[in-house]
């Protein structure tokens, strides 16, 4: 049986990434005028450490927030922890901003109740060279950005498809018993899979704080109501879901910043995340099960109780 986890703490890795990753591009001081393979380089460092604070501390929440509870049923206790851990990480991103990179005099200081924290600059990393036309604009920012998002989704892909790990991640997923039967081990799946997802939130913070210029603590509550709305407007469980359910949310955020107001814009996706859970649970490209095939599946299974067939990745795990 499938159990589904949320991780409520996801949108604060990357908050808490985003402060990090800002501060260590402070540290190296690069000026604007730097060589453009200076800049690069600089970039993929930050992406590289970006990454791997976001593992840690994803690895950290399963520890912390999954691994007590095992295999127990109930999901509400790790939905809890998560939600303790995430109000701790956005604390430690407030403190991290205002203990070691101090704001100016007469800014606002953060205080429980009222996190108004003032952008942390960072150096101008990516090029902002204007390739639009007809009144579009469109720079070679947003063209890196989408090549890096193409590269990053094929990369998740070819792991999940061509690799040890990543089959063993989609045989834990579809029926984790069979799959320790099979001699897969669902624990190190987990742990693997909340390493990957916080390097991809880690990967992802490093590139917005170099996109925008600067980090805010802020940005994760934004960032953790789009990381759960995107599957469950694509489809849960299904990384291309989640894609294409990411990129129709930033469409409709870039269309209600524009005619709305940006304020309006987390609501609106609020309530689209309310509206998909109460109507569509299994997203929009999501197949709803029949009665009729549920009885067949209940007829096979007790014309044959010993006979369970896996899937092409559990069976993949056999010697």
């Amino acid at each position: 049986m499938r159990r589904l986890q949320l991780n409520l703490a996801h949108g604060n890795v990357f908050a808490l990434t985003t402060v990090v990753v800002a501060s260590l591009a402070r540290v190296l001081g690069l000026p604007a005028s730097a060589p453009l393979a200076v800049r690069a380089a600089a970039l993929l460092l930050l992406a590289v450490c970006g990454a791997g604070c976001g593992a840690i501390l994803n690895i950290a929440i399963e520890q912390l927030a999954f691994r007590p509870f095992g295999n127990q049923r109930a999901a509400f206790g790790p939905l809890i922890a998560t939600v303790g851990l995430s109000f701790l990480l956005f604390q430690a991103a407030i403190h991290w901003r205002a203990t070691f990179l101090p704001s100016p005099t007469g800014a606002p200081r953060p205080h429980h109740g009222a996190p108004d924290v003032p952008l942390l600059s960072m150096p101008e990393l990516l090029p902002a060279v204007e390739l639009g036309w007809g009144g579009v604009s469109f720079t070679l920012k947003d063209a890196l950005v989408l090549l890096l998002g193409a590269a990053v989704a094929a990369g998740v892909a070819a792991l999940l498809a061509r690799t040890r790990s990543g089959r063993l991640l989609r045989a834990v997923a579809q029926d984790p018993e069979l799959t320790e039967l099979s001699g897969g081990d669902p624990a190190r799946a987990q742990t693997f899979a909340f390493a990957l997802a916080g390097a991809l939130a880690g990967f992802g913070a490093a590139i917005f704080a170099a996109y925008y210029g600067g980090a805010s603590v802020q940005h994760g509550l934004r960032g953790g109501l789009a990381a759960m709305t995107a599957p469950v407007l694509g489809r849960v469980g299904d990384p291309r879901g989640a894609l294409l359910g990411g990129l129709a949310l930033g469409i409709f955020g870039s269309f209600s910043d524009y005619l709305l107001d940006a304020q309006w814009t987390p609501v609106l996706l609020m309530l689209l995340l309310v509206g998909l859970l109460a109507l569509r649970p299994r997203g929009l490209l999501g197949r709803e099960q029949t009665a009729a095939s549920e009885d067949v599946s209940a007829a096979s299974a007790t014309a044959a109780p010993r006979t369970r067939v896996g899937s092409g990745a559990v069976l993949a795990l056999l010697p």
